[in-house]
């Protein structure tokens, strides 16, 4: 039973079941690994995620998409999120704004509450809110099934078994370790996890390759000095959407039909 790791998702479903299925072609006891970013963009974020929360098979680490997600949820529906804790790095609009005086004073709390909304919806969320049938437009119509929420917002930050370690953006040794350590996650080494773009200058772990997304590349890119791999190949864009097994040292891809444009 070896574990696939897969590159963003982004609501791309149909080309998920399709590079499942070719996996099984030849490892019919694989199990699923996603690097985050399951939502948003694509056409079937809901069915995505349903997927995902329905299989022992299958598990994911946060993606910046899913806290971004979380995060517009509970500020503008939070009786839907009403129990659920989420991890303390995911802050409100009010607590940034505590932090972040200039802003504070360029407008109110709640003129920066509807910018968020705002940017998460251009950035592929009104795609999402629509997979689960609500209007992007109107708050009152969003509908997320509980369990959905819940298992959301359980992500980890890590997934590692023997041979890899799985963030969403890449890391270095430093957070990595961090990462692994009991302490809860600082709120800057949590953001770096979900969106950093800057390539470590050593191997973050000597003994496991770690596996990441979140940058687009036109390929999958495999660093073997610094025992990097990067997924995401644009599956929301109509570029590929792939998958790498360190136990066969193998890579596999199924092209995407969906192109997705900003609004």
């Amino acid at each position: 039973m070896a574990a696939w790791v897969i590159g963003d998702i982004h609501g791309c479903f149909e080309s998920l079941l399709a590079l499942e299925e070719s996996i099984k072609n030849v490892d019919p006891g694989a199990t699923f690994v996603a690097v985050g970013d399951l939502v948003d963009r694509g056409p079937d974020s809901m069915k995505v995620v349903e997927h995902f929360c329905s299989s022992e098979d299958h598990t994911s680490v946060m993606g910046n998409h899913e806290e971004f997600l979380l995060r517009i949820v509970r500020q503008d529906r939070p009786d839907l999120m009403d129990g659920i804790e989420l991890p303390p790095w995911i802050e409100s609009t009010a607590t940034l704004l505590e932090r972040k005086v200039r802003r504070s004073q360029m407008a109110s709390v709640a003129d920066w509450a509807v910018n968020s909304r705002l940017m998460w919806l251009l950035q592929g969320g009104a795609e999402t809110i629509e997979s689960y049938g609500g209007d992007p437009a109107d708050p009152s119509s969003w509908s997320f099934p509980r369990a959905h929420l819940e298992w959301l917002a359980a992500r980890p930050l890590i997934w590692e078994d023997e041979a890899v370690v799985v963030t969403h953006a890449l890391v270095d040794a430093n957070d990595l370790g961090v990462l692994r350590g009991s302490e809860p996650t600082p709120r800057e080494i949590a953001g770096r996890t979900l969106w950093s773009r800057s390539l470590p200058r050593e191997a973050p772990d000597p003994d496991k390759i770690h596996v990441s997304g979140h940058t687009v590349r036109p390929r999958v890119i495999h660093d073997p000095r610094r025992r990097l791999v990067q997924l995401d190949t644009g599956a929301y864009m109509a570029g590929r959407l792939t998958a790498y097994c360190a136990a066969l040292d193998a890579v596999t891809g199924v092209v995407s039909d969906v192109t997705w444009e900003m609004a």
